[in-house]
């Protein structure tokens, strides 16, 4: 990332403006991926990567995850930028140094986001937390189209996505798990008989901190299925919990889920839910819970019947129960859910969906791209011209120097922003989102 710092006058004072350009950085190889957050050329913050292919990490025997210093601690930094897999996939990831918490592709994820990306065949373990994309998401990340295979193993905190949503009082929006699935063995190994450390495991997010004041650790989970074994090896006390989606939320009421299917071979553990475990609100109190699906056969086992967790206080008719051969038919999107199986989703009859993946995929995902914009842009001989589409747009105009230009927030309506000949950089927010455009006026 470029760091532009330039002063201005103003009147009536002087102010200090700092423009960061992203650097759009390409990611071919398995040197290229490990240079990330350890070279000054690959940045934790402020840069986008994408992959132009495949990669392979085979012969890497113990995965660093990025921004971690080494294998055996969890110390350095934390991801804020994009990685994009352009539809390509990560195999073979493996960690093996299961002392040492905080295991994933990533180390953690902060006001970040992942998308387009297939993580094949890992083979992780590690303390707390363990996921397959990150040990933990914190501040408004996005993690979208993003399919996790293999097997993910820890002490506690261990989820198929991430193993924790942390709290953060900076950026207070939802986290989000969009249109991902997971196929993985998943596995909570300590016997902890703390409720405040609990043994837990989860297909999609293993735990949530609680929140404290103004910091919050949202999450916002949809369109997603999970397929596998989801275990705790405590079954002896109720510190142990195992759930399809989200296995142990803090004391509080942050959670989105909408059209979640659970499709797990076994979910185990001293208390196992379908959808969630403990402790805090009930499903009706979450800020969202419909559309939720499960196949039948699922046997949940509890070593106290009096206390199922507050995913086992989900009254009948809620969760919708099918065989599974049904969601492996498209009648069956087609019928209950909003699955896009035009740009996200295919699937061939009898199988269950995956995420799409075919040569064309940077067309398909500047298509995706373009439906999550709640803007559009557009130049003339005059300017720029800015229409807000069903958000209010905060926006900021900077020229190729770092001034800016022009600064508006809530944009409503349509605008027209007089600019001569040049190139600019227009940095937008919306629903809690950020972006950045160049623009040419000719």
């Amino acid at each position: 990332m470029k760091n532009k710092c330039i002063k201005m006058v103003l009147i009536p004072a002087m102010v200090s403006i700092c423009l960061n350009v992203w650097s759009q950085i390409p990611i071919s190889s398995v040197e290229d991926l490990q240079k990330i957050g350890r070279d000054d050329a690959y940045p934790l913050q402020g840069a986008s990567y994408y992959l132009t292919n495949d990669i392979d990490l085979t012969e890497v025997d113990d995965w660093v995850p990025i921004g971690a210093t080494s294998a055996s601690t969890p110390g350095g930094g934390q991801f804020e930028g994009i990685f994009d897999g352009k539809g390509y996939c990560i195999k073979n990831l493996t960690i093996t140094s299961s002392n040492a918490g905080f295991k994933g592709l990533f180390i953690r994820l902060y006001n970040s986001q992942v998308k387009d990306l297939d993580l094949v065949n890992v083979n992780i373990k590690g303390s707390v937390p363990v996921g397959g994309i990150s040990g933990a998401m914190i501040g408004e990340t996005h993690i979208e189209r993003v399919s996790v295979t293999g097997t993910i193993e820890g002490e506690r905190e261990v989820g198929g996505i991430v193993g924790r949503i942390a709290r953060n009082n900076i950026k207070t929006g939802y986290n989000q798990i969009y249109d991902c699935y997971v196929n993985a063995n998943i596995k909570a190994t300590s016997q902890s008989t703390n409720m405040n450390e609990p043994s837990c495991a989860a297909g999609i997010a293993a735990y949530t901190h609680s929140t404290q004041g103004n910091s919050v650790a949202k999450i916002d989970i949809r369109r997603v299925y999970v397929t596998g074994s989801i275990t705790s090896e405590q079954k002896t006390n109720t510190a142990g919990n195992a759930a399809g989606i989200l296995a142990f939320y803090d004391s509080h009421n942050f959670i989105k889920m909408e059209e979640v299917l659970v499709l797990s071979d076994t979910i185990g553990s001293a208390t196992s839910n379908l959808f969630f475990c403990r402790r805090g609100a009930t499903y009706a109190e979450f800020e969202l819970f419909d559309k939720v699906y499960a196949r039948t056969g699922i046997i949940l086992n509890y070593l106290s019947q009096t206390d199922k967790g507050r995913g086992g206080e989900i009254p009948d008719g809620i969760i919708n129960y099918l065989p599974l051969a049904d969601f492996t038919t498209k009648q069956f999107y087609e019928d209950n859910v909003s699955w896009d199986f035009d740009d996200v989703w295919t699937m061939t009859e009898g199988s269950l969906p995956v995420l799409k993946r075919t040569p064309d995929e940077l067309t398909k995902n500047s298509s995706i791209l373009e439906k999550d914009k709640k803007y559009m842009l557009a130049t003339d001989t005059k300017g720029i011209v800015l229409t807000p589409v069903s958000s209010e747009i905060s926006v900021q105009i900077f020229s190729a120097i770092g001034a800016q230009l022009y600064a508006v927030k809530n944009l409503r309506d349509q605008t027209s922003i007089p600019l001569s000949q040049g190139i600019y950089v227009v940095r937008l927010s919306y629903n809690g989102k950020n972006a950045v455009e160049k623009i040419i006026v000719r």
